[in-house]
């Protein structure tokens, strides 16, 4: 067949092809280059047309819709990481061609294969939380190739979210938010705006919009790529005193080792580091996964540290010595439900803490990007770090 243009079935554009009995080659500005084989084209791998055949068997419609959104994204990975160029055929074939050792062959170098049966399998299997994360992994890798912020092939504002036509200069958001299927794609962008790990620009009035990662956002990927996000912790705002001290060890420490938390509490005072205190109280309020916050004193640091807390929604347990200060809280911290506790009896105090850390502890499981999403994050994290 001759060169020409065909419609992509990944992205429904107008594409460059390169069509044979074999294989059809395409090239793609909005995510790259990817090879289809002949074999997976006649079985229905093109949207709205014929059902899409997974080892023999027709798949649903929402199912294959799945399996093009992760085919789309996985082409997308592959030319912006700049991996091997993905080749899209049956387990069959694949299977044909390994036996004759053709994949070794000049031909197959610098492709990847990935069969439909690998795509329909792991489409399957992904949860909005993985995309979510993953999303935010393709979010960073391209802010930080581009320098500040990703113009996007979409529109924000009134009346609401929509994508828009394509063009050279935008990213095709389609792709990068990861095996988005219809509405996920807003559905995910909402979910990690709303724990401030990006931010949208709404009011740009020029084409397309530019999506920014936060510095929530980098510490949070970077934990999830080393590793890190499977270990809960709680960091403690309070005062440097003698007494407060005390507090620590008869308290919050004992707290912090309880197995059925499985959360330590730490002060910046634990934390070995060789930065600003102020930079580092930062990175540690930005990682943790529940913020306790002493207003013992009304210290002023306290409450600046609280508000940081505050502004990334992290769940904060409140407490405070049980005084006569306590008729003087701020009206804003008023409203918090603060925990009121007599340091002569750590016992009363350990219990009610514990049950409060529990709720905080859940509600922060319960967020929209878990910190420990599924078995098998860290294989899918670790394909995108290489």
């Amino acid at each position: 067949m001759d060169q020409g243009n065909r419609t992509s079935p990944l992205t429904h554009l107008v594409v460059e092809a390169d069509p044979s009995e074999f294989a059809t080659h395409y090239r793609e500005q909005a995510i790259g280059s990817w090879w289809l084989s002949g074999e997976l084209y006649a079985a229905g791998f093109i949207p709205h047309q014929a059902p899409l055949s997974v080892g023999g068997d027709a798949i649903s419609f929402p199912d294959r819709e799945k399996v093009f959104a992760l085919a789309c994204s996985r082409t997308w990975e592959a030319w912006r990481r700049q991996r091997r160029t993905p080749f899209f055929m049956s387990t069959a074939l694949r299977n044909k061609l390994e036996t004759k050792d053709l994949l070794n062959s000049p031909g197959y170098r610098g492709l990847q294969v990935i069969t439909v049966e690998e795509l329909y399998k792991e489409a399957l299997s992904l949860t909005l939380e993985v995309k979510a994360v993953i999303t935010l992994a393709n979010l960073v890798h391209r802010e930080i190739e581009i320098g500040s912020g990703i113009l996007v092939s979409a529109k924000f504002n009134e009346p609401g979210p929509r994508l828009i036509e394509f063009e050279l200069g935008l990213e095709y958001l389609p792709a990068i938010v990861f095996a988005a299927v219809g509405g996920e794609v807003f559905v995910i962008l909402r979910l990690l705006e709303e724990r401030r790990l990006i931010e949208i620009d709404r009011q740009e009035p020029q084409r397309g919009t530019t999506i920014k990662i936060t510095p929530a956002g980098y510490i949070f990927a970077e934990q999830i790529k080393q590793g890190l996000s499977e270990k809960r912790t709680a960091f403690l705002v309070c005062r440097f005193t003698k007494a407060d001290d005390a507090v620590y060890e008869s308290v919050y420490g004992q707290i912090g080792r309880d197995p059925e938390l499985k959360c330590s509490i730490l002060r910046v005072s634990d934390t070995h580091h060789v930065e600003r205190i102020d930079d580092q109280i930062v990175k540690d309020i930005s990682a943790a996964s529940v913020v306790v916050v002493d207003l013992t004193g009304s210290n002023f640091n306290v409450g600046f540290e609280a508000g940081l807390a505050f502004a990334l929604g992290k769940p904060i347990v409140w407490t405070k010595v049980k005084d006569d200060a306590q008729l003087s809280l701020p009206f804003d911290i008023q409203s918090q439900n603060v925990m009121f506790y007599d340091p002569a009896d750590p016992e009363d105090f350990r219990h009610r803490l514990k049950y409060r850390m529990l709720a905080a502890l859940a509600k922060a499981d319960q967020s929209v990007i878990p910190l420990s999403v599924r078995p098998g994050l860290a294989e899918l994290m670790a394909r995108l770090s290489n």
